[in-house]
């Protein structure tokens, strides 16, 4: 239930942000924050190797896996960091919007802070 209601508020929020982006910047603009936004959606959308859920799985092992879960998901975060950053110009130009590389790069922030939050305290 709760990740039902995780993956709408999610929808939602995107949907507001880019209403508001959509009245606050000229077409142009909009255009290259929404290639930038949808090379962020795709990453985030790759599976996270099912680490994340191994504590739910392994709830008698938790605190013993962990450090392990931590560990995957913030080096998966970082690699996906890595890729967003270093793939950005071919990325952005394969959708038409080479301008959106450096919006690309600022948010590549965002699997690197997900990697973070996996696991979190008892």
């Amino acid at each position: 239930m709760w990740s039902a209601l995780n993956a709408g508020l999610l929808r939602a929020s995107t949907f507001l942000v880019s209403l508001l982006v959509a009245h606050l910047v000229v077409p142009y603009e909009f255009g290259v924050f929404t290639v930038a936004f949808t090379i962020l959606s795709f990453a985030l959308s790759l599976p996270e190797l099912g680490v994340g859920s191994a504590i739910v799985r392994e709830h008698d092992r938790s605190r013993d896996i962990a450090p392990t879960v931590f560990t995957i998901s913030l080096l998966g975060g970082a690699v996906l960091a890595g890729v967003m950053v270093l793939g950005a110009p071919f990325f952005a130009s394969e959708l038409g919007a080479p301008a959106a590389a450096s919006a690309v790069r600022v948010l590549a922030i965002v699997p690197l802070l997900s990697g973070l939050s996996v696991v979190r305290r008892p």
